[in-house]
């Protein structure tokens, strides 16, 4: 099912006068948002499959660093659970499972009701949801993160690049050794995410005129771009422009996930690698919201089992024997700072929580391009330039998603080194 952008503002319209009416335990969305959900994904109202009382190993989280585990641990013979706070979202070619990007409602957002706008997007008025993208304040950091089944592989916009070795070394200060990462852990991670760089039919499309523009005036700086590698699927895209799916990449979709399976995310590699071992079950609509250990040795994690609209439906208490914390900055944090401050993990130093701050990223947008951007501008990146004129920076073609309008803006995500995160000796 899709709806045209003035049947959703009537529906928001209606929302709005009716309210939350509808049990909380089904949904905070309005009934008519609830509906709207229920026929576009039916399947995150069905059971949840809630995770054993006991597991040989327990993974919190299965975002790339959850994924990278579990599939490690289920190959080496150790039976795994992962627990995802986020839903298990659906992909196809034809429905449009995630919101949009430029008018989100309450599937863009976890637990974000009221208004909820993306930087440089419209503030739009959107329900408190289950939704994929978590968007969450912190003084002057805004941290945002993925909810769901493939965590942040879903929500970023697919660009994969190794580091330099001279800044890898100033950020892990010879603690990770860059000659091993350089010769078996980087082509492993190339190989299982099948990373490529833009396809050269794809970069001269209609839907990347913003792209060849960006490279062109980059030229003109003085700059020589260089073609990124990406984790997505061309051949999704391609589709998208020949019509056999669904428009998203094509179109600015990234943020809020590509509904297509345009993006080769965690759900078609390293989870999928670990369920087919038999040893590794994920369960989706569970969140850790507590950690302690038991005299015996054995972990216990505080549950809660969320229904669609990510409210609470119980609570229960799982063990486990050993268990890797792959929630994220955000959520191993959190777990790890709350675990210590409250004595249930008492043998955690006063550094937890430290030496933390941004990745560094900073969006930028050039208007009034004489070139034009194309119209709608697509969400993949082609290319990047390095500038070592002052602090290491690197900027990439990015995009300016949503409008159907030619705004004559050109996008940018600039990338520099940030000293708050190098912090030797606490690891």
């Amino acid at each position: 099912m899709q709806w045209s952008r003035r049947q959703f503002l009537g529906a928001m319209g209606v929302a709005g006068l009716i309210g939350s009416t509808g049990p909380k335990a089904v949904s905070r969305a309005a009934p008519i948002l609830d509906g709207l959900y229920r026929s576009a994904v039916p399947e995150l109202y069905a059971p949840i499959d809630p995770a054993p009382a006991h597991s040989e190993a327990v993974v919190v989280g299965s975002g790339f660093g959850a994924a990278v585990t579990a599939r490690r641990l289920a190959e080496a013979g150790v039976r795994v659970t992962v627990l995802e706070r986020g839903s298990q979202w659906p992909t196809d070619p034809r429905r449009q499972i995630f919101a949009n990007d430029f008018l989100p409602d309450g599937r863009a957002f976890w637990r974000r009701g009221g208004t909820a706008p993306l930087t440089g997007l419209p503030t739009v008025p959107t329900d408190r949801f289950g939704g994929i993208f978590d968007v969450s304040e912190h003084g002057t950091i805004d941290v945002w993160s993925g909810a769901a089944v493939g965590g942040g592989s879903l929500v970023f916009t697919g660009v994969m690049i190794a580091p330099e070795r001279r800044f890898f070394d100033q950020l892990f200060t010879g603690l990770v050794s860059y000659d091993e990462m350089q010769a078996l852990h980087y082509p492993l991670v190339r190989s299982e995410l099948r990373l490529a760089p833009m396809p050269e039919d794809v970069y001269q499309s209609l839907p990347f005129t913003h792209s060849r523009v960006w490279d062109h005036q980059v030229r003109r700086a003085g700059y020589t771009p260089q073609r990124i590698d990406g984790i997505w699927d061309w051949d999704v895209v391609r589709g998208e422009m020949a019509g056999r799916s669904r428009p998203s990449a094509i179109i600015g979709e990234s943020n809020l996930g590509n509904s297509n399976g345009a993006k080769f995310d965690l759900n078609r590699n390293y989870l999928a690698a670990a369920r087919a071992t038999g040893r590794c079950t994920i369960h989706a609509s569970h969140e850790v919201t507590a950690v302690t250990r038991e005299a015996d040795g054995r972990y216990s994690l505080t549950v809660d089992l969320l229904d669609p609209s990510a409210e609470v439906l119980s609570t229960r208490t799982v063990t486990c024997d050993d268990l890797f914390l792959g929630a994220g900055s955000m959520g191993t944090s959190r777990l790890l700072v709350h675990a210590r401050d409250t004595g249930l993990l008492p043998d955690l130093n006063e550094h937890v929580g430290e030496g933390w701050g941004t990745n560094g990223d900073a969006a930028l947008v050039r208007g009034m391009s004489p070139e034009g951007n194309g119209i709608v501008q697509a969400s993949p990146s082609a290319s990047r330039i390095s500038d070592d004129s002052g602090a290491p920076l690197t900027l990439e073609n990015w995009f300016v998603p949503g409008s159907p309008v030619d705004l004559t803006l050109i996008g940018s995500l600039g990338m520099v080194m940030d000293p708050t995160m190098r912090a030797p000796g606490r690891w």
